[in-house]
């Protein structure tokens, strides 16, 4: 649609434009008032509306986004107004009501808001062909004007679609030929404006309809995942919690002791490696490895800046059949990095799929290779992290058969992963030697200093005239200290 003319100048194209308009809005809105007052007669418009109250109330702005406070006060009244009818309706209200409150009344094959089908001339289809004019050629205008061409096309699509509604050809042919006045311009260019807020309001409600449509496929996506993660492998795997376990045992902790550990321990978690290292702590009873192994799960817990973090633990325990099978530990540790390593979860589900029903009956070397060494090396992770297992040596009888496939398996992980392990030393278990291996004896010097600082703090604690104990007390003390 242009025009070279100055947009104040009549022309030919204008003319049409303006007739194309009164076509569509006065014809259109005088056969759609004829077939709704078919579909819904005058004398049962009140009661067919009080019936359909509800199913309008949903269209109704700003919940529906349809229907305007106007058009509504047109059909529901306030007290002491005229009762509705249909004269009073709109183009665009006469539409909304055939589609949603004329039962009788079918949609075209294409629905209500798609052009229909060139072969379907039912009613329906031709109120959509109405609809589907009347926006293309009012509201989606960028000018007052239109070729001879296109108005050719849209006059007689128009007519054929008002002819089959029930106007007269007679009728439509005059306004093809009879002379404009100024009022036909102003009055159409009333409804050109309204006719862009109804479309406006369309593409609201399609807007919002829409975002309904996308938050309902979310959830039904939510629940089908849920579902898949519900049916997973993965979830028939052991999992064992031990949150519990290293706050009591981090509870038990001497503030500022075992510092030299923890460095020691750091530095093995730094060095730069091609590939995985083992870290061993390695003390005999009572010496604190549990509380240790507490302390270091603590210290390297998630946080933000963090670049070195805990992925699994997993704390043995000779008397609770729960917590000294190795094939439960393998299984817990995997099923911890799932949730600490991005990507361990698919990866480790893919490898587990085909074989997931024999994962009882492995050793600890193939459990090993399929919960730890297969999905790791198909993830990268840009932390450090950290699986710490505590007494090792209180596994049950395959305590040796599981020391083997850690001295096997580690060093063909991925050095993003780094294992610290406690244990007693032979015969508890058998030996194993790494270049990473840390030991507590009573009579390491830092042994002592730590013991010093304890027995020192716990006489403060007593609350009485210490002035007696003399550092050769608190000496003697810590050399009889096993």
């Amino acid at each position: 649609m242009t025009s070279t003319a100055a947009w104040t100048t009549e022309t030919t194209e204008k003319i049409k434009f303006t007739k194309l308009c009164r076509l569509l809005y006065d014809g259109g809105t005088k056969a759609l008032r004829s077939v709704f007052d078919v579909q819904c007669p005058p004398p049962s418009l009140v009661a067919s509306l009080n019936s359909n109250k509800s199913t309008l109330l949903t269209l109704k702005k700003p919940r529906g986004k349809v229907l305007n406070d106007d058009q509504w006060d047109k059909l529901y009244p306030p007290p002491g107004g005229a009762s509705p009818k249909s004269e009073d309706f709109d183009i665009t209200l006469l539409f909304v009501l055939l589609r949603n409150i004329c039962p009788r009344l079918a949609a075209p094959l294409t629905g209500w808001d798609e052009p229909p089908n060139t072969a379907d001339n039912s009613l329906g289809a031709n109120l959509v062909r109405i609809k589907v004019y009347r926006n293309k050629v009012i509201a989606h205008s960028s000018s007052a004007d239109i070729e001879e061409t296109q108005f050719t096309k849209y006059w007689d699509e128009t007519s054929n679609a008002l002819v089959s509604l029930g106007l007269k050809k007679d009728d439509i042919d005059k306004l093809k030929s009879s002379p404009l006045g100024e009022e036909d311009y102003n009055r159409l260019l009333k409804e050109w404006a309204k006719a862009d807020e109804d479309i406006k309001s369309q593409l609201e409600s399609i807007k919002s309809d829409t975002a309904a449509i996308k938050r309902t496929l979310e959830e039904i996506s939510n629940e089908k995942e849920i579902k898949v993660r519900r049916d997973s492998p993965i979830n028939k795997l052991v999992f064992s919690d031990f949150s519990s376990v290293v706050k009591k045992l981090v509870g038990s902790y001497h503030p500022n002791t075992r510092q030299w550990i923890f460095e020691e321990v750091r530095s093995y978690l730094e060095r730069e490696s091609s590939k995985s290292i083992m870290v061993v702590i390695e003390a005999g009873p009572g010496m604190g490895k549990s509380v240790v192994a507490a302390k270091i799960c603590d210290m390297y817990k998630k946080s933000e800046g963090q670049r070195i973090v805990k992925g699994a633990c997993y704390f043995f325990k000779h008397n609770n059949a729960l917590r000294n099978d190795p094939s439960k530990m393998l299984q817990s540790i995997a099923r911890q990095l799932c949730v600490s390593v991005p990507g361990y979860e698919d990866a480790l589900e893919r490898n587990i799929q085909p074989t997931a029903d024999k994962i009882p009956q492995l050793g600890c070397r193939e459990l090993f290779t399929l919960l730890l060494e297969e999905p790791c090396s198909k993830v990268n992770s840009e932390d450090t992290v950290v699986v710490v297992i505590d007494a090792l040596d209180e596994c049950n009888n395959m305590k040796n058969e599981l020391c083997k496939a850690l001295v096997e398996g580690i060093p063909h992980l991925p050095s993003w992963i780094r294992f610290v392990i406690t244990t007693r030393p032979p015969p508890s278990i058998s030996s194993f030697r790494t270049n990473s291996h840390i030991y507590i004896k009573p009579e390491d010097a830092n042994n002592k200093k730590d013991l010093k600082g304890f027995i020192e703090d716990k006489l403060k604690d007593l609350k009485q005239d210490s002035s007696t104990v003399t550092a050769d007390h608190i000496k003697h003390l810590v050399d009889t200290t096993e």
